[in-house]
Formats: C-alpha cells, sequence, structure tokens
C-alpha cells in the first residue's frame, strides 16, 4: 500500500521537473522530505533542497503548501494531498523567529 500525490511546480521549479504537474506514489510514512529525494531523483536542483537541515533554510528557496499550509521537512504526507512547490517571494532570505510567529498567526486565523 502507499500513498498517491500529486506535485504542482511553479517556476523555476517547473522546468527541472518537466512537467508543471506530477503524480508521485510514495510509502505510507513519507515525509516532504521523502518526497524532495524523490523528486532529486528526476532533477539535480532539488539534491540541496532534500538534504535541508532546518525547514527555515528550505523555506528561503522553496516554499512547499499543502492546503494552504507550509509543510515543514519531517512532516507526513497523506494520500491525494497535492504538494504546491513555490519560489519564495524574497529568495534565500533567512526567516526569522518574528516573521514564522507571524506566518504561523495568519495560517491559524
Amino acid at each position: 500500500v502507499g500513498v498517491r500525490l500529486q506535485v504542482v511546480a511553479y517556476p523555476p521549479y517547473r522546468a527541472g521537473l518537466g512537467a508543471g504537474t506530477l503524480d508521485l506514489d510514495v510509502q505510507d510514512d513519507s515525509t516532504l522530505r521523502d518526497v524532495l529525494r524523490q523528486l532529486a531523483d528526476r532533477s539535480r536542483e532539488f539534491e540541496p533542497l532534500a538534504g535541508a537541515a532546518k525547514d527555515e533554510w528550505l523555506w528561503g528557496q522553496l516554499l512547499v503548501h499543502v492546503r494552504g499550509e507550509m509543510v515543514r521537512l519531517d512532516q507526513r504526507l497523506h494520500d491525494g494531498d497535492c504538494l504546491e512547490l513555490l519560489p519564495p517571494i524574497a529568495g534565500g532570505a533567512d526567516v526569522s523567529k518574528e516573521l514564522l510567529r507571524r506566518m504561523r498567526t495568519v495560517v491559524v486565523r
């Protein structure tokens, strides 16, 4: 048994994957990091993202949303999830604790 996910890639990630939308089959307890590793097999640009040590570093390079919420590297994914791969608005900047707090507040409301 596995989990079927849909990945929607926006520029610049779309070019590396060769498609705007991919269907992926992953194991039941797969996390975002596992999906990034699978994407790295398709495109080398995902290798450093799959190896990210912290969520905050990843969010400076790539934002991944599921059901309108940001996904953490070690967050488990569920059958039918649609992962949106988005570029960060202010690319490459470190995310401060205050900004993270504000982002969580917006998601909760």
